[in-house]
């Protein structure tokens, strides 16, 4: 697995994390997956789609998890378009 689909992963998980938190209410989860949100993209926004990262650093996640859906991101399909 490459670099960026383990990052693209990682922005796919936290996302579900935080749809997750979200439905339940659950306020120390929604803030741990925020943090957790804003860290992937201090640390690996570089690596990232141009267009994901401007979705994640105006915290529009569900628009960041409908392009990583639709361009087919994370899960394998990363490398084909990283160069967004």
């Amino acid at each position: 697995m490459s670099e960026l689909t383990n990052v693209l992963d990682s922005v796919r998980k936290e996302l579900g994390n935080l749809d997750r938190a979200m439905c339940n209410g659950d306020d120390g989860a929604i803030s741990e997956s925020l943090r957790n949100l804003d860290e992937l993209v201090r640390a690996e926004g570089g690596r990232l789609p141009e267009r994901l990262r401007h979705f994640l650093e105006r915290r529009s996640y569900r628009k960041a998890m409908e392009f990583l859906d639709t361009e087919g991101l994370a899960g394998g399909g990363a490398e084909r378009s990283s160069g967004r």
